[in-house]
């Protein structure tokens, strides 16, 4: 991409003057490449003069980069955003935070770069731009735009080989009441699980999808690489506040109410023996507290890294989509 280019190559130059008017945005897709890639290989500070060329960019990272380009280079950047998300639902977040630091009124992106910005700390170094973004409040173009970038190369690694096997090349949409056990164990991803668990719990309420949403709640938390976030958002959700099902067939609806509370002690039994090792996760990002639930002590109520998951798949109410660009 021709913007790209010309972008990378101006921040490569000794001298001269960053973000003109003549070249307004095109310095910001290279420099979030950049600190992508730094972030990605989990260096501490990102060389912005020095961005990967255009060529040596993966399939994944040129779609994301375009996407962001024409966010960048309209007219209307929250119009954009809009139009852009309604077809990537996915990335309506990182659309939608890259909107706000371009148009906001201090924003670097609407004034001249100094050169001697690009060693600041705010603007190559990877913790400042994970602190930053993490708060979706970075008035950094940049910043945004590597969050995207490898948001979207973790999707694509994680998921690995199995793209080929997808029926369309980018993703398809199944029914929540089609994601068996056989396909949760086929596209096996546990932070997923994470983001599924909301909607199967909700379904334990119904006595028409109870079984098979308890069916799949109790595989996902006796797998090994179940995350603790996840177990101790199980057990506040299904131990939390009793609510009989509606409709007319009460005897269900305390047979289910009994499974639910046995999955439950199934979950603590399981944290006070160890059994929930991995902790990246956290309770803020699917909706809970992250402290002063009331959960046992085996479950904590805070997480080593307390991140929302990176994972290629996302949900509506009803629909499981593959989110790969």
């Amino acid at each position: 991409m021709q913007d790209y280019e010309t972008g990378r190559h101006d921040l490569g130059r000794r001298f001269g003057r960053l973000n003109g008017a003549a070249k307004r945005g095109r310095l910001w897709l290279p420099m979030g490449s950049a600190l992508a890639r730094a972030s990605l290989r989990r260096e501490t500070r990102a060389d912005l003069a020095s961005p990967p060329e255009w060529q040596d960019l993966s399939r994944v990272e040129r779609r994301a980069l375009e996407i962001c380009w024409q966010l960048i280079s309209g007219a209307d950047p929250e119009g954009v955003a809009s139009a852009l998300s309604a077809k990537y639902l996915f990335l309506k977040p990182y659309l939608e935070d890259l909107a706000a630091s371009i148009t906001m009124e201090a924003s670097p992106a609407l004034q001249p770069v100094k050169r001697a910005s690009l060693r600041l700390p705010e603007w190559c170094d990877v913790a400042a731009f994970h602190a930053a973004t993490g708060q979706g409040s970075s008035v950094y173009p940049h910043h945004h735009i590597a969050r995207l970038l490898e948001t979207n190369v973790i999707a694509e690694t994680r998921f690995g080989a199995r793209r080929a096997a997808l029926p369309e090349p980018d993703g398809y949409a199944l029914r929540v009441a089609d994601a068996d056990i056989a396909w949760l164990a086929q596209y096996r991803d546990a932070e997923f699980w994470h983001l599924l668990l909301p909607v199967l719990v909700a379904r334990t309420f119904d006595p028409a999808t109870a079984d098979r949403a308890l069916e799949r709640l109790s595989w996902i938390l006796a797998q090994p690489d179940c995350d603790t976030a996840t177990a101790t958002a199980a057990f506040l959700m299904l131990d939390g506040p009793k609510e009989m099902p509606a409709g007319d067939a009460p005897l269900i609806g305390y047979a289910v109410e009994g499974a639910r509370q046995s999955l439950a002690d199934a979950v603590a039994a399981r944290a006070a023996s160890g059994f929930y090792a991995p902790r990246k996760l956290s309770l803020a990002s699917i909706g809970l507290a992250e402290a002063g639930n009331g959960q046992p002590a085996a479950l904590p109520d805070t997480d080593h890294d307390g991140r929302a998951p990176l994972t290629p798949f996302y949900h509506d109410e009803d629909t499981i989509r593959i989110a790969l660009l």
